[in-house]
């Protein structure tokens, strides 16, 4: 779980149904999955957070092109 936490959900998800080791664990079945599913969000949180500080410095730097 601790593996899963620090980035290898998506191997430990697919390790856990290929191999079936603690399929039956709800621990392991909601939490793997919930951990999946928060680093995706954080993931594309933090590409949308990128792309507008990109966007603001290309804005930037294009007015001190204009201006100039």
């Amino acid at each position: 779980m601790t593996v899963a936490a620090l980035g290898g959900s998506v191997g430990s998800l697919l390790g856990m149904y290929t191999v079936r080791h603690k399929t039956k664990h709800p621990k392991f079945t909601i939490g793997i999955p919930l951990l999946l599913a928060g680093r995706i969000d954080a993931t594309l949180k933090a590409e949308v957070v990128f792309a507008d500080y990109h966007t603001e410095l290309q804005l930037k730097s294009l007015k001190k092109i204009l201006i100039a």
